[in-house]
Parts: structure tokens; C-alpha cells; sequence
């Protein structure tokens, strides 16, 4: 593949300090986002929506396995 277009979307850092404890994750786009992609971590963790807090269209609530830093394309 030489050229891929990334959906339109933006890039968010996320801090998780412990596992499985939700994480409000603000992204800055104008509407509800559909989905994420982890393009960067700084541990071995997987992050996943949360399953006790609900986002809206500002933010998501995620958590994820270990503590540690993400970077997400949220879209």
C-alpha cells in the first residue's frame, strides 16, 4: 500500500493510571465519534469502552488492562 487515507478524525493522548477503572477520554470533534484506533501505547494493554459509564458526544469513557499511555485516532 502506498497511500492510505485516514478517516477524518483527531489524535488524543490518553493517561490510564490503573486498570480497569474508567477514563473519561475528551475528543475534540464536532459530533458523537463512531469508533477509535490505538496507534501508540507505551505498555503491553489492550483498551476497551467501558462497561460502567457511558460517553457522550463530547467524550468516550474507556478503560483499559494496564496502566499506561495511548494514543488514539478517535473518528
Amino acid at each position: 500500500v502506498t497511500s492510505t487515507r485516514i478517516p477524518f478524525g483527531a489524535p488524543v493522548t490518553v493517561e490510564f493510571t490503573a486498570a480497569a477503572t474508567p477514563t473519561r477520554v475528551v475528543h475534540g470533534l464536532s459530533t458523537a465519534p463512531t469508533g477509535y484506533i490505538v496507534v501508540r501505547k507505551s505498555a503491553a494493554l489492550d483498551v476497551y469502552d467501558s462497561t460502567t459509564s457511558a460517553g457522550d458526544s463530547s467524550y468516550l469513557v474507556l478503560e483499559s488492562t494496564a496502566a499506561g499511555t495511548v494514543t488514539l485516532w478517535v473518528f
